[in-house]
């Protein structure tokens, strides 16, 4: 004897739920003008490519918002993708914010900034990673060699960019640069 069921199988309630969870947190964000978290874009299918991008604000010396026309799954036309680009192989100091910024602003004024991606897309906070060159010029690496930030590895990065980063980081050591240079000492009868 066949049973019949009144209801459609569980799994189909969970597929439509999570296809309402992802459609209403897209259609709430673009109502309010705030900028997607990267996990969203990449639920929806979109994501950041290679190649050229817009570069709306620098937040600091190592995050940037850009704007990149991207494919999107299931659609033939290139969509607008607005989000933050975390710089990879690098992580900015406090100490240096302020100057770093500057330094960051002035690097991507100075030509037409292009994104190179690498295995990982996405950072813990959400955030999608990459290179960024200006006119050949590798900004994560830039950023060491002034002395702005440290060089931050994680394995599964491409080694080679790892071996450059390091390579930076020692130049701007040995240079005394930015975060690495000396303070000066304050020499007073009351310093011991």
């Amino acid at each position: 004897m066949r049973r019949f069921r009144r209801y459609p199988p569980w799994p189909f309630w969970v597929a439509l739920m999570v296809c309402a969870s992802i459609g209403g947190r897209y259609w709430i964000a673009e109502g309010t003008g705030r900028i997607p978290h990267a996990a969203e874009g990449s639920a929806l299918g979109r994501s950041f490519v290679a190649g050229e991008m817009e570069v709306v604000r620098v937040e600091r010396p190592d995050l940037l918002v850009v704007r990149q026309r991207v494919p999107v799954v299931g659609n033939a036309e290139l969509q607008l993708l607005e989000a933050r680009l975390q710089l990879l192989g690098v992580e900015a100091s406090g100490d240096m914010h302020e100057s770093g910024i500057n330094f960051t602003a002035e690097f991507l004024l100075s030509g037409s900034p292009s994104l190179e991606l690498d295995r990982r897309r996405l950072d813990n906070a959400g955030h999608f990673l990459g290179y960024v060159y200006v006119d050949g010029y590798l900004l994560n690496e830039e950023l060491i060699r002034a002395g702005f930030a440290k060089a931050d590895l994680y394995p599964g990065d491409n080694q080679t960019m790892h071996r450059n980063f390091v390579k930076a980081e020692k130049e701007a050591k040995r240079a005394e640069r930015g975060l690495w240079a000396k303070k000066p000492r304050i020499d007073s009868k009351y310093s011991r």
